[in-house]
């Protein structure tokens, strides 16, 4: 299960593939829903001050921004942006009023307004900025910003603090590439791949046109993908891949694993709807794509074990077994299609009897009582129940009509395991069954009750004896019912 800062990467991801897209009220909503999971998302609140909605919000994102790295590179531009994009925050400030949690600082150059969040770093996203606000070209980024130095937060509140701003020391993109180049190469060492990915996208929004960052930016990605997908998570998979072919557009495998990470999602969905041939279709076309594609298999056995078992039930023999041979050849080791693939077998071609005493069987009413026969031999005596009176069982010469390993009473919603059809009493078949229980509850009819007439026609029999005769017997057997 993904932690909250997990969630919460995720959903800023989303966010900003949606502000590219224009879809801006649902990238608001989606960053809003980061910043709630992890409130230490300082990307999150960065970008949420660029697609806020009024100046308030902005503004107190902005503010989050500086309390959780008062040294953030991309702060003193952020700001800004702010006090040009938002002039009646300044308004409102210097008219007294405290609404927006953001005090932008006097100045005495009009067109460079100074705020006390001008801190170290040039602020390099400016095409970030540009494409939240007005949801145009820009470059996505997803970063935990880096600590620079204590000496520029103090060179930052004497520019605030004193009537003439002084000169702000700060890097050159060199320095803060080589600061960045220092902590990659630690996560990589340490195997942290979020730490890795987080710097990777700092340097490439300084630098998004250097061809060296942005391929291992994607490649970064790409990993990252690979990990999320073989651990099942193959939602945030298909969005770290779209990220990855963002950085990267002729990245080819990226797209063969998005596309795949699709093909699994639309496969779970038929899946959960119960379509189990969609379900079929979309997991073996992927199977083929990607034969080692993780928890593929386990579900196409399943959607064609579950389709057979409609087939089943529709009568179609042959496409059942059909579809239970494949499962059975894709998971030899799984049971269950082997299982009913041997049963369905049985239905469809059933075994030569080998020459032998003729076999027959004897129901008496009087006695309770079904006795086998081979030839003059008895082999079997079970005892068992008939219809209730005025639900009697009808006396006659019969024979086995069929063979159903689990029959449906519709009428009385009842499953009747072992059944044997022996004759038809108007648009119903009556015939051998063992007890048979309530479908929705389990409950078992009539238990306890086997040597008394409590049936609805049927000739009841204990599980056991039930599957004993229903081996025994074969469609066709003779079958007497006599008092």
């Amino acid at each position: 299960m993904m932690s909250r800062k997990e969630k919460a990467r995720n959903l800023f991801l989303q966010g900003v593939t949606q502000a590219k897209a224009g879809q801006r009220e649902k990238a608001g909503k989606s960053l809003r829903q980061a910043v709630a999971l992890d409130a230490e998302n300082e990307a999150a609140w960065l970008y949420l001050s660029g697609i806020a909605n009024n100046w308030q919000e902005a503004g107190e994102a902005l503010r989050r921004v500086e309390k959780l790295n008062p040294a953030n590179p991309h702060l003193k531009k952020a700001t800004s942006w702010f006090a040009k994009t938002w002039p009646e925050a300044g308004m409102k400030e210097g008219a007294g009023e405290k609404e927006s949690g953001v005090k932008l600082a006097a100045t005495h150059n009009a067109p460079s307004t100074v705020s006390k969040y001008s801190f170290n770093g040039a602020w390099k996203i400016a095409a970030a900025a540009v494409m939240i606000v007005f949801a145009a070209l820009a470059v996505l980024m997803l970063v935990k910003f880096s600590f620079f130095s204590n000496a520029a937060v103090n060179a930052a509140a004497t520019i605030v603090a004193t009537p003439t701003p002084a000169p702000t020391p700060t890097n050159t993109l060199a320095q803060d590439l080589a600061l960045m180049q220092q902590q990659l190469e630690n996560a990589q060492r340490a195997q942290d791949q979020l730490a890795a990915l987080d710097t990777l996208e700092e340097m490439y929004a300084l630098s998004p046109d250097d061809t060296k960052i942005s391929g291992q930016l994607a490649n970064q990605y790409f990993g990252r993908g690979i990990a999320l997908r073989n651990k099942g998570d193959f939602e945030a998979a298909k969005l770290v891949f779209e990220r990855a072919l963002q950085i990267k557009l002729d990245f080819s495998v990226a797209e063969e694993e998005r596309t795949l990470a699709v093909l699994y999602l639309t496969g779970a969905e038929f899946h959960r709807q119960a379509r189990w041939r969609d379900a079929a279709i979309t997991f073996d076309k992927l199977r083929q794509q990607n034969p080692a594609y993780p928890f593929v298999d386990e579900l196409l056995y399943s959607s064609w074990y579950n389709q057979a078992l409609v087939k089943r039930s529709q009568g179609d023999l042959e496409e059942a077994i059909q579809l239970l041979e494949q499962a059975t050849q894709l998971l030899p080791d799984a049971p269950q299609a082997e299982k009913k693939l041997f049963e369905l077998s049985k239905l469809l071609k059933p075994p030569t009897p080998t020459p032998g005493p003729p076999k027959r069987v004897i129901v008496d009413i009087l006695d309770q009582r079904v006795y086998a026969y081979e030839g003059d031999t008895l082999v079997y005596n079970f005892i068992a129940s008939t219809g209730e009176p005025g639900r009697d069982t009808a006396i006659g010469e019969f024979e086995i009509l069929n063979k159903i390993p689990m029959a449906y009473a519709s009428t009385w919603n009842l499953d009747m395991p072992n059944w044997m059809g022996v004759y038809w009493s108007g648009s119903l078949q009556n015939g051998f069954h063992a007890l048979p229980t309530v479908r929705h509850t389990g409950y078992t009819l009539w238990d306890g009750f086997l040597g008394q007439r409590v049936s609805y026609g049927c000739i009841i029999l204990s599980y056991t004896d039930s599957q004993i005769l229903y081996d025994w017997v074969e469609i066709g057997t003779p079958v007497t019912i006599q008092y």
